[in-house]
């Protein structure tokens, strides 16, 4: 996935996508995942030689993050693992590894607990491409890419057996080269 370019149409399309839809629960997630790629494109281009780009993305990302903020403050429920998770990219964005390890941590625990398995396999994968990239933990990072896989595949497994399609001799082909249990 582009974060980057992501984190380009994130900045590009806030103000339109605000005006066009205030205060409906599509725009929260919206924004929040525009907050992920804005911190991961940040995140990345850090390091890069002569790019200033990372500046804009953090400035970015943590206007989205302290919006966020204001609505748990104001007691929408709904955006507390937003927080936490925005809180941990916006640790690691600052090198505060510790503080990163353990909103990242408190996050994939409050997501996966919840039932939310698409936000555990990708706050999953973030932090294994933040242990990787920032921190040089392999084990740890691979640890963590093979759970975000281990979700993504309950989440592709049930999904297909809601839609009743786990009888087809194909999907069992897939999910027996996924190694996952019917």
């Amino acid at each position: 996935y582009d974060h980057e370019s992501a984190a380009d149409r994130s900045i590009e399309s806030a103000k339109v996508l605000a005006k066009a839809s205030p205060g409906t629960f599509d725009r929260m997630l919206e924004t929040f995942h525009r907050g992920v790629s804005l911190y991961v494109a940040a995140r990345r281009c850090r390091h890069k030689q002569g790019t200033k780009q990372w500046r804009k993305y953090k400035q970015h990302a943590i206007k989205i993050r302290k919006e966020i903020h204001k609505w748990k403050k104001h007691g929408i429920p709904n955006v507390v693992y937003y927080c936490i998770f925005l809180d941990a990219e916006h640790a690691a964005l600052a090198g505060k590894h510790d503080q990163a390890d353990k909103y990242y941590k408190e996050s994939i625990q409050f997501v996966a607990k919840s039932g939310y398995l698409h936000h555990a396999a990708l706050f999953n994968e973030l932090y294994s491409d933040y242990l990787l990239r920032e921190r040089g933990d392999r084990d740890e990072a691979k640890y963590r890419l093979e759970e975000a896989i281990r979700y993504y595949k309950e989440l592709l497994v049930g999904r297909l057996r809601a839609k009743g399609g786990v009888e087809s001799p194909g999907l069992a082909l897939l999910l027996e080269g996924l190694s996952v249990q019917q």
